[in-house]
């Protein structure tokens, strides 16, 4: 029989504590936590600024988030980057932060730092000009890393569709089940008529260019190798061959 000593951890704390080492340790040196540590930061140097009266949120806000009226009307291109990393309130921020540290990483590893950085640019640029489209009022604004979000899941749902994601937070499903589920969802919150001050369009294009990104990184990938097979493929029958030696002859 065995037994457990008082000090001793409980498997199930021992494991979840090994999956965040696993995971603090994959994400250490990777884009998906810079990232992280800027939204973070500007979220900080938002408050402090405001606080001390040297600025308001709501302008901050007005200037970095992203709107019609900011991009056709004042020319502030630069929206369509700063946006996605401006959050509206700690539950937003820690809720995206959170999802970006957890499943970012590892769609890095699988893609390559550059291409992980193009993605993520792909992702940020196509969620907000999707968002532009869609607004209903030239005011609107947006902001969060949310489209990019989504990019990562529908990643995640191609390279690692087994894996097993906390749907809703107490249901576990298969990743590319999940990703599909809310894919739906999201098109279902983007024609309807309801609105609740989330940008549901943004979500949806940036679920979308994930996908395209992919797949065309794919295609480029079979492109490659199909290109390079012939100069790779061995002569007919010289894996066969033997090297017959000399037998020297008798004088």
């Amino acid at each position: 029989m065995g037994y457990q000593e008082e000090n001793e951890t409980p498997p199930a704390l021992s494991d979840i504590r090994d999956g965040f080492r696993a995971m603090w340790g994959q994400s250490v040196h990777s884009v998906s936590l810079l990232i992280v540590w800027v939204c973070v930061g500007l979220f900080l140097a938002t408050g402090i600024l405001s606080g001390f009266g040297f600025t308001s949120r709501h302008s901050v806000v007005a200037f970095l988030g992203l709107s019609r009226v900011g991009i056709l009307e004042h020319g502030l291109f630069f929206q369509l980057l700063t946006a996605p990393l401006l959050h509206a309130s700690v539950t937003h921020l820690l809720f995206n932060m959170l999802a970006l540290w957890m499943l970012g990483p590892s769609v890095e590893q699988a893609m390559g730092r550059l291409r992980y950085i193009g993605f993520s640019l792909a992702c940020a640029l196509v969620s907000m000009a999707g968002f532009l489209v869609l607004a209903h009022e030239p005011g609107e604004l947006v902001m969060g890393y949310s489209g990019v979000i989504f990019g990562i899941l529908t990643a995640q749902a191609v390279y690692f569709p087994n894996n097993r994601l906390m749907f809703c937070l107490f249901f576990p499903m298969k990743m590319k089940y999940a990703v599909l589920i809310m894919g739906a969802m999201e098109l279902y919150l983007t024609i309807s008529p309801e609105r609740a001050g989330v940008a549901h369009s943004a979500h949806l294009f940036g679920a979308l260019a994930g996908f395209v990104y992919v797949r065309l990184m794919q295609w480029q990938d079979g492109y490659s190798r199909s290109k390079d097979e012939p100069r790779r493929r061995p002569r007919t029958g010289a894996s066969h061959s033997v090297k017959r030696q000399k037998i020297p002859k008798e004088l």
